[in-house]
């Protein structure tokens, strides 16, 4: 009987770890297969919970929920309009944080290993594959070397793109930065077959990256790259090597690619030296200024966000900001869209949730650097309006959570 028991244990515990490495691969799969996978995780992490005595999961789940405070308006709000369509469907792309502190208790209750590189590495190994896939069909369909695909800001070969992987580039961007970022971190630790593979691997990515061209994805890996190489290559004369290497193949890949030039162009209206025009940078600022207006106006408790759209659309209506008015764009940046929702006081709990990764992991060199990433991203998209940026979020920060600190004090491994 204790034979039987103990096999249980073990399958049901390998199937968890297996089902939430599967998870990680998030970005090749449609939302339906992924919310598939989660629930069979978390189902299968319960039945191992079980079978292993119910160990207490108190001191896992105090700093899970850390992650769940600032999403329970959304659950509050609901429960006195449960009858308004935009509360129902804001619920249910934030349920995930919600449950996925719990179930994460309950696995790291019965999971005593502290490795969290598998998840990482799963997660790059996906990106890759969708890259390989998208770049195959955008050669084969001709879209890269279209002329009329990067007229204006390239926006033709941005859809198109998007057509194809089902990833928006935002998004796509900052899963392709933040997977180079580990192959430069992890690049040492790799046999010399593997050293290879990665190495293809990297050039496509960053290849697929500046082809995008999203701005603050592109700022992401460009000082995160700085930031590896400065962490991992003790030799200053190599390291100034590399920066040179990374200065010429920016400088070359600004003149080989269009969209990328195009890009590069538009950042002049940050420096306000150049006669107003309309591009994606001024129409930021546009945006930027409406939701900053608004957020200011209601501080303290926000218009819930059934009503945040709505207004919203009051000022761009007001500073006649049409493509903004007709197509419903949010703040475009994560805190003020929380403060919008619900006040200072929700964006102040949110900003606690990440800023307690950081002081936990803050001799882990990659942790700060995905803290740093999202919290990027976070000021020139609100991420967590989409399903994709949330399983974003909330995987690798419950990840980088509930990493060991013994783990997260230890050296990367160099291997000779």
């Amino acid at each position: 009987m204790n034979l039987v028991t103990n096999q249980l244990k073990s399958i049901s515990l390998n199937v968890s770890k297996g089902l939430l490495c599967a998870l990680f691969a998030f970005p090749l799969f449609p939302f339906a297969v992924t919310n598939l996978l989660f629930i069979s995780f978390s189902i299968s992490t319960i039945v191992s919970w079980i079978l292993n005595g119910r160990p207490s999961i108190k001191k896992s789940l105090t700093r899970n929920i850390l992650i769940t405070l600032p999403f329970i308006p959304f659950l509050v709000e609901y429960l006195f309009f449960f009858n308004n369509s935009t509360v129902g469907f804001e619920l249910e792309k934030k349920l995930l944080f919600l449950i996925a502190p719990i179930i994460f208790s309950f696995f790291y209750s019965v999971v005593n290993q502290a490795d969290y590189r598998i998840y990482i590495r799963t997660f790059t190994i996906s990106v890759t594959l969708l890259s390989i896939y998208s770049l195959t069909l955008l050669l084969i369909k001709n879209i890269l070397f279209t002329a009329s695909n990067y007229e204006g800001d390239s926006s033709i070969l941005r859809i198109k793109f998007e057509n194809i992987s089902g990833l928006h580039p935002t998004y796509f961007g900052l899963f392709a930065s933040v997977s180079i970022l580990w192959i430069l971190y992890d690049f040492k630790n790799l046999n010399k077959f593997l050293k290879w593979g990665c190495a293809i691997s990297c050039f496509i990515l960053i290849l697929i990256d500046f082809l995008v061209a999203a701005k603050m994805s592109l700022i992401i890996l460009i000082v995160g790259s700085i930031f590896v190489l400065y962490k991992t290559t003790p030799d200053k004369k190599n390291l100034l090597l590399k920066y040179l290497i990374m200065v010429a193949s920016l400088v070359l890949l600004v003149f080989c690619v269009p969209s990328l030039r195009q890009r590069m162009y538009e950042m002049k209206g940050l420096l306000g030296t150049e006669a107003w025009v309309f591009n994606s940078v001024n129409e930021r600022k546009l945006i930027f200024n409406a939701s900053m207006d608004l957020f200011v106006k209601h501080i303290w408790f926000g218009v819930g966000c059934r009503n945040a759209q709505f207004a919203i659309d009051i000022y761009y209506r007001a500073i006649n900001f049409l493509p903004g008015l007709y197509k419903n764009y949010n703040s475009h940046n994560q805190f003020l869209t929380m403060g919008i929702n619900y006040g200072i006081f929700d964006v102040l709990l949110f900003v606690a949730s990440i800023l307690y990764t950081l002081w936990k992991e803050w001799k882990n060199t990659f942790a700060i650097i995905l803290i740093f990433s999202t919290i990027l991203i976070m000021l020139t998209e609100s991420i967590l309006e989409r399903q994709m940026g949330v399983y974003f979020f909330v995987l690798f920060m419950l990840l980088l959570y509930n990493i060991k600190k013994s783990d997260s004090a230890k050296p990367l491994p160099v291997k000779g």
